[in-house]
């Protein structure tokens, strides 16, 4: 077993018994978090260490923000149909449940940190929706520019990608950011190949400006994983949570 599965088991506080019956209290992922330039693509070269996620978390305390999120963990030996019917999930690739318990950490990270979340939208495949119903946002929506291009070709993934860049550009909810959870073909398509970094449950920040969102940070999960259990994140919430 890693050392960041045994990270997330500590993690699971008060809560370890309903993860450990739903998949024995694990969470893991790929990917890494960085820090860049105010402008531009992501840079893989120049990653956020755990030690200053919590920098970037507290940064997005006052919101205006937009967080775009790849789905979180799925079963990699699962494919799409084709066509694939995207109100039958039986025809996707879904969830693992090591993917719903990384859902449900980023969501509890992101409350025990006070970053005001406030539009949710997800892609209209299952495994997006129901990233979005783990990290416990109830308000989600379902929209059709962060789903992936049917079919793939340069065109449409040219289109989505212009669609994903116009909804990062739009500025959140004053005191609030807006959460966007889509597909790596989509990030690669509107941020260019660094992109394809971004592995799944891992989260671009960017900050929408008059021209072009500008990128902030690459967060990885593993890297929030390890930031939560080093600083006791969740136990201090529950505790918070459990005293009132």
């Amino acid at each position: 077993m890693s050392d960041l599965i045994r990270g997330w088991r500590r993690l699971a506080v008060s809560t370890a018994a309903t993860l450990a019956t739903a998949a024995g209290a694990l969470f893991t992922t790929s990917s890494l978090a960085s820090m860049v330039a105010p402008s531009g693509p992501p840079n893989p070269d120049d990653w956020v260490t755990p030690s200053q996620v919590g920098q970037t978390l507290a940064t997005l305390r006052t919101g205006g923000y937009v967080l775009v999120m790849r789905h979180a963990t799925t079963d990699p030996s699962q494919v799409d149909q084709q066509p694939v019917d995207l109100k039958d999930c039986s025809t996707q690739r879904n969830l693992t449940d090591i993917g719903r318990l990384n859902a449900r950490g980023w969501g509890r990270v992101l409350r025990a940190s006070a970053v005001p979340v406030g539009s949710v939208l997800a892609s209209e495949y299952c495994r997006t929706r129901e990233t979005a119903e783990y990290l416990g946002y109830p308000a989600w929506t379902s929209n059709a520019a962060l789903t992936m291009p049917v079919p793939h070709n340069a065109d449409s993934e040219a289109q989505q990608g212009r669609a994903l860049k116009a909804l990062v550009s739009i500025e959140p909810a004053s005191g609030t950011n807006t959460l966007l959870i889509t597909h790596n073909v989509n990030l690669v398509a509107a941020f260019g190949s660094d992109a394809a970094q971004v592995g799944e449950a891992d989260l671009i920040v960017l900050k929408p400006g008059p021209v072009d969102a500008s990128v902030v940070a690459r967060l990885r999960i593993r890297d929030v994983a390890q930031y939560a259990r080093d600083t006791s994140l969740l136990k201090a919430a529950d505790e918070k949570e459990g005293a009132k």
